[in-house]
Order: C-alpha cells, then structure tokens, then sequence
C-alpha cells in the first residue's frame, strides 16, 4: 500500500506490516478529520480500495448516525486516550450498509493523531450492553434515540422540518394470524418499500412495534403531504406476502411542521396526535390542521 501521508511522520510501512493480519479497519487522521492511513483490511470489510478510502472514508457514516458520531467525536478529540463511540451504520463499496463498532484512540499529545478502529458486527450477530443502541436489530433503522438527536440537530439551524408518524393498519391481525416470525418478516418488507421511496436526506427510523418516523426536509406542508402520499402508496398499493397468502396492509400518517427552535420530542408528539386522528377516520394521511388526501 503507498502511503497517503508521510507529513504526520509515521512509518506507514511499519503500520501495514503490523495490521496486515487484523480483520478490524483501522484508520489514522489528523485533527481536521482528513483520512492519512487506512489498513489494507478495508477492501475485505468494507469493499473500499485503500487509496478510495482516503479521500471518501469521512463521508461513510450513515445520515442518520451522524449525530451520535460527531457528539462522540467532539469528547474524543479533546481527551487523550480510549474512547467508545457505539455501532453505526457504514457503507460498504457495493452500496449496502453494515454495522459496525468505532472505538477512537486519541494520540494527539504524542503523534498528532487520531487512530480509530472499525469492527464488522454484521456476521457477529450481537451488541454490547455498554454501547448506545443506534441501529433497531430487526429492521436495520435508526431507533429513538437517534432520530430525536438527529431531529433537535436538524432544528437548531434549519426552517420548515416536517415529522411523518407512521402506523400500520391491520398488523396486530396479521401477528395474531400467523405468528409473529411472520410479522417481522413484514416489518422487514415495509422497511425495504418505505426506503425504496425515500431521498437521501429523508430519514426513516423505527419508533417501535409497528410505527415508524420519518424526517423530512420541506419548503411547506403541501410537498411534506406529498411525501406522505408517496409512503402510504408504498405499502397500500400492493399486498405484502406471509408463508403464500397475499396480505393487504393500511397505512396511517401524521404530519406536523416544525420551525427552527422548535422542542424534537414535542414535534414528534404532534404528529403522533395527527396518525391517531388519521386511524380513527379510516387511515390516510392527516396533517395537524387539516385533513390531507392520500388516495
């Protein structure tokens, strides 16, 4: 591998010596964020050539995890040491996203470095208790935590932020039919539709059993209720498939428009209010005023 960056006086041939057997990536950048030194084990685990890496790796993280990245990233460059930074989701090469574990070690004092360690937790199947829990295991969305976080960053310095409270209708029958290994295999499903719809700045995370949230950057309520339009039609326009039997499901969706300044928790609240308005007339969209048409 050349090396990529000689003016933080290390011995990258040193480095790739040592590392050329570890199966975890290992990243070397300096205070500024830029990538200088990535082991060879990042083609294995994440697809990325060495030299690709360096000029793409800070752009990797998932949208949705960035939050929880930078806030962790803001304490470990200014305490030396060890620091844990959870499970985020990162890209691979082929376009999939995979968790994995980032842990920072801070070498400024001495070297003038950030060194952190990428670790695959896609093929090892489990969590630490010790880490936030970032990515829902079943659907491979960014939980509650997470959204808020990425909701309260998104209000701070931006204007007209729209919430989408979504809520499946008729699933509780499908658990109750047939099972619920059934049901999660749906929630996978409807994940996979409501993604397929969704632009790169949209973020859709799992807010719990059935409900799902997403962010939505807009100029006003009409496109937000377009974007709704186009989620329900996601789920609506064609039945879903349990064990050979084709399974139609509804979809009820509360809008509320946030401002810049605005509380995430209390936003997200306010369109819960609205997806319970929306099921209670039927299912559709609803938005915090007026009814807005799905069909």
């Amino acid at each position: 591998m050349k090396s990529t960056g000689t003016s933080l006086g290390l011995d990258t041939g040193l480095l790739t010596a040592m590392l050329e057997a570890d199966r975890d990536v290992v990243v070397v950048s300096d205070t500024a964020g830029r990538v200088h030194w990535v082991s060879p084990s990042v083609e294995d685990q994440l697809g990325w050539h060495p030299e690709q890496f360096v000029f793409v790796g800070t752009h990797l993280v998932h949208p949705s995890d960035q939050s929880i990245i930078e806030a962790s990233l803001a304490v470990s460059a200014t305490t030396p040491g060890h620091h844990h930074l959870g499970e985020v989701r990162h890209l691979r090469a082929d376009g999939d996203w995979v968790r994995v574990e980032m842990t920072m070690l801070n070498l400024v004092a001495e070297h003038g470095v950030m060194v952190s360690r990428f670790r695959d937790l896609s093929e090892r199947g489990r969590q630490h208790n010790d880490a936030p829990v970032a990515v829902d295991e079943l659907t491979g969305l960014p939980t509650r935590g997470v959204v808020v976080a990425e909701l309260d960053h998104r209000l701070h310095d931006r204007d007209n932020v729209a919430v989408l409270f979504l809520d499946l209708d008729g699933f509780k029958g499908v658990n109750d039919r047939y099972g619920h290994a059934a049901g999660d295999e749906i929630l996978k499903q409807v994940t996979t539709r409501l993604s397929a719809r969704l632009r790169a700045t949209e973020v859709l995370s799992r807010w719990g059993g059935d409900e799902f949230v997403v962010l939505v950057e807009v100029p006003g309520p009409a496109l937000a209720a377009t974007v709704a339009a186009r989620l329900r039609g996601a789920i609506v326009d064609e039945p879903f498939e349990v064990g050979g039997c084709a399974v139609p499901l509804g979809l009820s969706i509360g809008l509320a428009l946030g401002h810049e300044g605005d509380d995430p928790e209390q936003l997200i609240a306010r369109a819960d209010e609205a997806m319970y308005r929306a099921k209670r007339n039927g299912g559709g969209v609803q938005a915090e005023i007026r009814s807005v048409s799905a069909a």
